[in-house]
């Protein structure tokens, strides 16, 4: 299944915004919550509320703009985040000028959050990516695991940074662990 929001004119002035609260989310089989503009107006923002969420089977939560900024994405969630199988967040924008900025991620408040062969990103084509804030108490990782553009920790060396990859803030009260 899917949730979407999207604005399909080309002179549409932007996509709406996607709010969840619940308990639980789980996400399989290629779900997605997807917000997305195909006009000149930004992607609209997903909002996250939860205590557990669970991302399986190339399951997706993502903000794309095709020509303008992507939308912000925020997780706030209690107790497990949990990213597994080539699952995504991603907040992207495709356009061409130097002002469609990436979108940014924030993911506050679990206290475990574990990272299996998945992404996080926030890119953009022409313009600066957007920033990543991670906030974890505890963070379980299979290596190797991509988080930004260019930010590799495994085979590639830790901390390389393209220049369209925005700011990257990950704290965690324990060492990263490996799955």
């Amino acid at each position: 299944g899917s949730i979407a929001a999207a604005a399909l004119s080309p002179d549409s002035i932007g996509a709406g915004d996607i709010t969840l609260n619940t308990a639980a989310l789980s996400m399989t089989d290629k779900g997605v919550i997807d917000n997305r503009s195909f006009g000149v107006g930004n992607a609209g923002s997903i909002n996250i509320t939860a205590h557990t969420a669970f991302l399986s089977g190339q399951s997706d939560i993502n903000t794309n703009a095709r020509n303008a900024g992507g939308g912000n994405i925020a997780l706030n969630v209690r107790d497990r985040l949990e990213l597994y199988d080539n699952s995504q967040i991603a907040a992207k924008s495709s356009g061409d000028k130097p002002e469609d900025k990436g979108g940014n991620i924030t993911i506050s408040n679990p206290q475990l959050f574990v990272f299996d062969k998945s992404q996080i990103l926030a890119d953009a084509n022409s313009g600066n990516g957007g920033n990543l804030q991670i906030n974890a108490a505890h963070f379980i990782a299979s290596y190797p695991f991509e988080i930004g553009e260019k930010i590799v920790f495994g085979e590639t060396s830790v901390g390389e940074l393209s220049q369209k990859v925005g700011r990257i803030n990950a704290s965690f009260l324990w060492n990263i662990s490996p799955i």
